[in-house]
């Protein structure tokens, strides 16, 4: 579990953040539309942040609790964003999908991408039985992803969070090993 986590793609490489990847985190989640598709992070994710959230990833992987790491291009080696596994359950052999995209490489394919080299790797390496993911009703690229991944719509929790003090429905997905 302390080895950097390294993972090839066909157009991407997921690997384990470095300190150096803060400034690019901070200015691709700090983007508005960016924001707008996730529910759990700030506007504001100044590269501090990006630092201080790039050690408790770390720390939640070396605790089993979690692999979340970034989507880089193969060739180039530029961010493309981040994808994950967080919330693992060991007692129940789950875990969360989580991701998200700059937005410049949005309607590329890389989001689904790095989805499908996630769940493979939380089943062929994390040992999990159950991988669920979840999006804001509004989200429909990031709906098209699950689906696109082989995950299951399991139904809509209404009002199930707020995003910047407004209940929004939350679409439930899962996939199987």
């Amino acid at each position: 579990m302390n080895n950097p986590v390294f993972i090839e793609g066909e157009r991407i490489i997921l690997r384990s953040y470095k300190r150096a990847d803060a400034k690019y985190i901070s200015e691709a989640a700090s983007n508005p539309k960016v924001y707008a598709t996730t529910y759990n992070m700030p506007l504001n994710f100044t590269k501090l942040y990006a630092l201080r959230w790039i050690y408790s990833l770390e720390q939640n992987r070396r605790n089993g609790f979690g692999t979340e790491i970034g989507v880089f291009d193969k060739i180039t080696g530029e961010y493309i964003g981040h994808c994950g596994i967080n919330s693992i359950s060991r007692a129940c052999s789950s875990g969360n999908l989580v991701y998200f995209i700059d937005e410049k490489f949005w309607n590329k394919g890389y989001a689904a991408e790095a989805a499908e080299l996630m769940i493979k790797y939380g089943f062929e390496q994390l040992g999990l039985e159950r991988i669920s993911g979840i999006c804001m009703e509004h989200n429909t690229a990031s709906r098209r992803v699950m689906e696109k991944v082989g995950m299951k719509y399991e139904g809509c929790g209404i009002s199930e969070i707020k995003k910047d003090g407004v209940p929004v429905n939350v679409l439930h997905f899962a996939k199987i090993k």
